[in-house]
């Protein structure tokens, strides 16, 4: 129902990206393990929270669309791509 409520507004759902493992993402990827290390129920203990969320912007063909599937990919997250020019 849900996802069947965002399609036609300008947000599109990826419940599993299929996207196989990309080079030159080191940098994403030592990042995402730290991020990935806030998911473990311990973290709670400590206070440490996971980030809400993530904004990639930046000009076409740079690879931001690739970073987010990759990123939800490998943090086992759902993935939603927004166009901001039809919500606004």
């Amino acid at each position: 129902y849900k996802i069947s409520k965002l399609q036609g507004r300008g947000i599109e759902y990826f419940a599993e990206p299929d996207v196989p493992a990309a080079r030159g993402f080191e940098q994403l990827d030592a990042h995402l393990d730290r991020v990935a290390a806030l998911l473990d129920p311990a973290a709670a203990r400590y206070g440490l929270r996971v980030p809400r969320g993530m904004i990639l912007w930046g000009p076409p063909g740079t690879g931001k669309s690739l970073s987010a599937k990759l990123a939800a990919k490998k943090l086992g997250v759902p993935l939603l791509a927004v166009d901001w020019g039809a919500i606004l």
